[in-house]
């Protein structure tokens, strides 16, 4: 799930609020930044939105709808003629934006950029010297509104080339960028008719997982420390 998809699952089951958007979308921004942050050293609202991010996450990416849809783009990059890594990855995070420009979703503008808002609540969280990296990224976000027109295949190829081009084995060229935005655009339909269903199942789940009793707190924050 991408930024405005984890607000949405983050309003609907959680106790609202800034500080809780932004921890449900922390990890996503902390990774396209490559920063870290220490979980026991976020403000309790904070922290309650990455326990909320993690479990819609790992919810969403066993959906059987997104499965699906993930493997039919990655089969339509295939014979579009983009290399077998990149159209596996197309198909994956493909699928994740253009589910943040469908109509279920982009009622959540508002909640990320309030979420954003809150950035100087993570930077005690955040390793020495890391706090600069992390206010260029959130200023950026709030000034380069490229996250609200995942509505639009060329945005969401350009974001994906742009996202891709770190990895080599999952890297597609310059050249395909007009493929890669056909792809998009034959794919938009399937993602507009399952968003409903996608973001209902995550919700019921995250709900669901709520009333079982929590991972007991480490001083490092998680199971998994820091990520």
């Amino acid at each position: 799930m991408n930024f405005l998809a984890h607000c949405i699952v983050a309003e609907r089951t959680g106790p609202g609020g800034a500080p809780y958007d932004l921890g449900a979308v922390l990890s996503d921004l902390c990774s396209m930044a490559g920063l870290r942050f220490a979980f026991d050293r976020l403000p309790e609202a904070v922290a309650a939105g990455v326990r909320c991010h993690r479990v819609a996450d790992r919810v969403f990416h066993a959906d059987p709808e997104f499965l699906a849809g993930a493997r039919a783009i990655r089969a339509g990059a295939l014979f579009a003629g983009l290399p077998p890594g990149a159209s596996r990855a197309v198909g994956h995070v493909g699928w994740e934006l253009l589910l943040d420009g469908t109509p279920p979703v982009v009622g959540a503008t508002g909640r990320f950029e309030a979420a954003l808002g809150e950035c100087w609540s993570v930077v005690p969280a955040l390793a020495p010297g890391e706090a600069k990296t992390w206010l260029r990224l959130t200023d950026r976000l709030v000034a380069d509104r490229f996250w609200t027109r995942y509505d639009d295949p060329e945005v969401v190829a350009r974001r994906l080339f742009g996202l891709l081009a770190r990895r080599p084995r999952l890297a597609f060229g310059s050249d395909a960028l007009s493929t890669a935005a056909s792809v998009m655009a034959t794919s938009r339909p399937m993602v507009l008719a399952r968003a409903d269903s996608v973001v209902e199942r995550v919700v019921q789940k995250v709900l669901a997982d709520r009333h079982r009793a929590p991972a007991p707190k480490t001083r490092s924050g998680s199971p998994s420390g820091r990520y």
